[in-house]
């Protein structure tokens, strides 16, 4: 007696087998996904500068010699001046991109927040509070503050230099940022027009 499936069964297993597959194709899809994000990982100020390093080697416009660093948060004068913080209550730490000759107008900084809590509340304060114009005879053109996680993001510089930096955090981050704030900072020439 030969054991011989039905045309029923048949189409059953084919059903059966096609499953198997999509499922397995869409569980290591998941997987790889998880491991790609898992991968970025902004907690220590080593990962920090780290990541800075990575973003700048992304960014296509020609950027001033910079130096990065983490500055004291207990510095109240340092961290208004870098972040437009009044309080250190909810950071854990900053780190600081600048130009060695200050007189250019670029800032990066990444401000780590103790938890997630009150993230949305701290990039407005820093939107609110930062001054595009702390530099010697020059301001920022363009501000974009957002998050990864409890990683505070703001560059500020020029449009072009700005948005070239915030794009490729933004990549670096596999797009994984949060809300964007941006502003323009306009300007007035000597006869008191606003220049854009």
């Amino acid at each position: 007696m030969k054991n011989k499936l039905t045309d029923k069964q048949k189409q059953i297993a084919k059903y059966l087998l096609v499953f198997l597959v999509v499922f397995t194709v869409i569980l290591a899809v998941v997987v790889k996904v998880k491991e790609h994000k898992s991968n970025i990982r902004l907690e220590t100020a080593g990962e920090i500068k780290k990541a800075i390093k990575e973003v700048y080697k992304k960014v296509e416009v020609e950027l001033p010699d910079l130096e990065t660093t983490k500055i004291d948060k207990n510095d109240k004068y340092a961290l208004e001046s870098f972040t437009g913080l009044k309080s250190a209550e909810d950071v854990n730490f900053v780190i600081v991109s600048e130009p060695l000759i200050s007189a250019q107008s670029y800032s990066l900084v990444i401000v780590k927040l103790n938890n997630n809590l009150n993230i949305e509340k701290v990039k407005q304060q820093m939107y609110d509070n930062v001054k595009m114009d702390k530099w010697i005879c020059v301001s920022a053109e363009k501000l974009y503050i957002t998050n990864y996680g409890n990683a505070i993001f703001l560059v500020m510089s020029s449009n072009e230099t700005a948005t070239a930096v915030y794009n490729a955090f933004k990549e670096y981050t596999k797009n994984g940022i949060g809300k964007t704030l941006t502003k323009e900072e306009t300007f007035s020439n000597n006869e008191g027009f606003l220049v854009q």
